[in-house]
């Protein structure tokens, strides 16, 4: 991953779930592995793997980098890319 600017940088992405890309993870920090590692059961169990920030294991409450729809999502607050290409401007 290309994140240069942070420390350590982690993925987690499950077929039919969002994945999530955390950042700045630093392994020696007591926590931040057995994190990663617990953050799989409640991905697994949330519909569609939506994990709001006091679901998430505490020490990666603060370092998250993004969370990413998996394609075709039903989740209400992804667009639709054909509702996207309705909003394009063209000039």
């Amino acid at each position: 991953m290309s994140q240069c600017k942070r420390s350590c940088v982690a993925s987690l992405s499950v077929s039919g779930r969002f994945s999530y890309m955390f950042g700045d993870l630093d392994a020696a920090e007591p926590g931040r592995v057995e994190a990663l590692k617990d953050l799989n059961p409640p991905c697994l169990a949330a519909p569609e793997g939506i994990l709001r920030r006091e679901a998430r294991p505490f020490p990666l409450r603060e370092r998250i980098l993004g969370r990413l729809p998996q394609p075709g999502s039903s989740f209400g607050l992804v667009t639709k890319t054909e509702e996207m290409s309705a909003c394009i401007v063209r000039t």
